[in-house]
C-alpha cells in the first residue's frame, strides 16, 4: 500500500472524528449549561421556601413581643390561647413555652397558686450549672 492510498481513509477518519469530538463536546457543553441553570432555579425555590419559613418565624416573635408587651400579666391560660393559635397555623413550629420570670420573694405564692389549680407536685427547680 502506498501513502496515496492511505490519504483517503486518513482524511475521512480525521474529519468522522473531528465532527464526533466536536458533536460531543456541544452536547456536554449544553448538557452543562442545562445543569447549572436547573441547579439555579432549585437554589433559587429552595431560598425562597426557607426565607417564608424564616419570615414566618420572625413574626411569630414579633407577635409574642407585642402581646407580652401589651399586657401587664399574661397567665398561663390567655398563653395556651395565643399558642394555639399559633402552633395551629404554624406546624413547624414544635412548641411554646410559657416561662414567666419569677422573683425569689414570689415563687412560694406562686408555687402554691400553681398548686392549688391541679399541678399538685409543681415546684420550681433551681439551676446550677447544667444540672438543675
Amino acid at each position: 500500500m502506498t501513502l496515496k492510498t492511505l490519504f483517503l481513509p486518513i482524511i475521512i477518519f480525521l474529519i468522522i472524528n473531528g465532527v464526533a469530538c466536536s458533536g460531543y463536546k456541544g452536547i456536554r457543553d449544553t448538557h452543562e449549561v442545562q445543569t447549572h441553570k436547573t441547579f439555579a432555579a432549585e437554589a433559587e425555590k429552595s431560598i425562597k421556601t426557607f426565607s417564608l419559613v424564616l419570615q414566618s418565624k420572625v413574626d411569630i416573635a414579633r407577635a409574642m413581643k407585642a402581646y407580652f408587651e401589651g399586657s401587664l400579666l399574661v397567665s398561663r391560660e390567655e398563653f395556651k390561647v395565643f399558642a394555639d393559635i399559633v402552633l395551629a397555623a404554624h406546624p413547624e413550629v414544635q412548641a411554646l413555652s410559657w416561662l414567666p420570670k419569677i422573683s425569689r420573694s414570689q415563687r412560694a405564692g406562686f408555687e402554691l397558686g400553681i398548686q392549688n389549680e391541679g399541678f399538685e407536685h409543681y415546684h420550681i427547680m433551681d439551676r446550677v450549672g447544667t444540672k438543675l
